[in-house]
């Protein structure tokens, strides 16, 4: 049997935490894992350091989707699995884009 090996990024939750900076899990002390300029975008095109924080903090939980996704479909491989992950995954997809916290 193939054992899958470990993740090796800092656990989640990770959250936005300050003006430009965000954290793994719920200290500090586990180790910032992107420095972001939280600038807001204008109108030049320039990319909005709040829309990439809450992309980079949900990236823990989207893994989680995906992985429970893959586990729906392929080892349950019922619909109703498949459906509750999906119904789980509109709160997390609105989370990344910032539309909620």
């Amino acid at each position: 049997m193939r054992q899958t090996p470990k993740s090796r990024h800092t656990p989640g939750p990770w959250h936005i935490i300050n003006e430009k900076t965000i954290v793994g899990a719920d200290s500090p002390r586990q180790g910032y894992v992107a420095d972001v300029n939280l600038h807001r975008s204008s109108d030049n095109g320039e990319p909005d350091g709040f829309a990439n924080a809450a992309l980079i903090a949900a990236a823990p939980e989207l893994l989680a989707i995906i992985k429970g996704m893959r586990q729906a479909f392929y080892v349950k491989g019922t619909r109703k699995a498949l459906l509750e992950v999906m119904e789980r995954s509109k709160d997390l997809i609105a989370k990344s884009e910032g539309r909620q916290s």
